[in-house]
């Protein structure tokens, strides 16, 4: 996922929260689904996020879906000066404990310190997620004393392992990301 500046229609934001208001769409926290009034869930998938369509004015509008879902929660907009973050990294998982309301400087940090982007004039290998399997046994073997070597797994003997960085094992470790894996 990138940092990219993205511009928010305040105006666009108010006419969906007011289609939620009226009953048009409902958001399920547990799963992360936006469905219409049918049932029918609705987020297409394009650039990483989910988007949510439909017809304003005559013309085809979209909301990304993290910070619909999150409006949908809050029963209000964002503050303008903040963004909505997917903890994990996974831009299609909107899980209400997957999301958070952040700065725009603390959104960049987390994508440097999970290794979602490669800070800058430094070369990088990183990925932006990991599967649940990764991110349980991680959890399992964190502190326990390796066969091999007879030492305890340390945060960056994981973050090797694993490739991502150790900030990113340490965000698993403390479910500050995969928070809904148990």
């Amino acid at each position: 996922m990138s940092t990219r500046k993205i511009v928010v229609n305040r105006a666009k934001e108010r006419f969906f929260l007011s289609l939620y208001k009226k009953g048009l769409y409902s958001y399920d926290k547990t799963s992360g689904a936006i469905r219409n009034k049918n049932g029918k869930r609705l987020v297409s998938k394009h650039d990483g996020y989910g988007r949510i369509y439909t017809k304003w004015n005559g013309k085809t509008v979209y909301i990304l879906a993290h910070r619909f879902a999150m409006m949908m929660c809050k029963g209000k907009l964002i503050p303008k000066d903040m963004v909505v973050n997917h903890k994990d990294g996974n831009g299609l998982n909107n899980r209400r404990s997957n999301l958070e309301i952040i700065t725009s400087a603390e959104n960049a940090q987390h994508a440097i310190d999970t290794g979602l982007n490669p800070i800058k004039g430094k070369r990088m290998e990183h990925r932006s997620k990991l599967t649940d399997k990764e991110v349980r046994k991680i959890r399992k073997i964190y502190g326990t004393v390796s066969k091999e070597t007879h030492k305890k797994i340390t945060l960056k003997d994981l973050a090797k392992e694993f490739s991502i960085t150790p900030q990113a094992v340490s965000y698993v470790i403390k479910r500050k990301t995969y928070a809904y894996l148990s």
